[in-house]
C-alpha cells in the first residue's frame, strides 16, 4: 500500500524537482519511508531522504531544499500502533485538497 500511494504522489503531483521522504519515530515508519522512497525514486523521482524528523521540520526544509513535495511517513498524534502518510506541496504547507482528492483516487 504504501508503494501504491508513492506511485500515486509522482503521477499527481509530478517528477521534475526532487521530493523530500521522511518519517516520525514509530516503530513501522523507517521500513516505509524506504518502501516510500524506493518507489518514488522507480516512477523517475529525486528522493532527498531526511530520516526521522518532526513534520514542522519537513515544512521548512521542503522550499529550503527547493523540493517539490515532501511524503512524511506519520499518524501524527494518533496511536503508535497506526501509522499513515502526509504530503508537503512545495511552499511547505499542507498539499491542496483537490490533490489530495486525485491521490486517494490513483490508488
Amino acid at each position: 500500500m504504501v508503494a501504491e500511494v508513492a506511485g500515486a504522489f509522482a503521477q499527481v503531483l509530478g517528477t521534475p524537482g526532487p521530493a523530500v521522504v521522511g518519517t516520525d519515530g514509530r516503530t513501522s515508519s523507517p521500513a516505509f519511508g524506504r518502501v516510500a522512497a524506493g518507489a518514488l525514486s522507480a516512477s523517475g523521482v529525486e528522493v532527498l531522504e531526511l530520516g526521522v524528523l518532526p513534520t514542522p521540520a519537513f515544512q521548512y526544509s521542503v522550499p529550503r531544499l527547493g523540493a517539490r513535495y515532501a511524503l512524511v511517513v506519520t499518524a501524527s498524534h494518533n496511536p503508535p500502533e497506526f501509522n499513515g502518510i502526509k504530503g508537503i506541496a512545495g511552499d511547505g504547507l499542507e498539499i491542496p485538497p483537490e490533490a489530495e482528492r486525485a491521490i486517494e483516487r490513483a490508488v
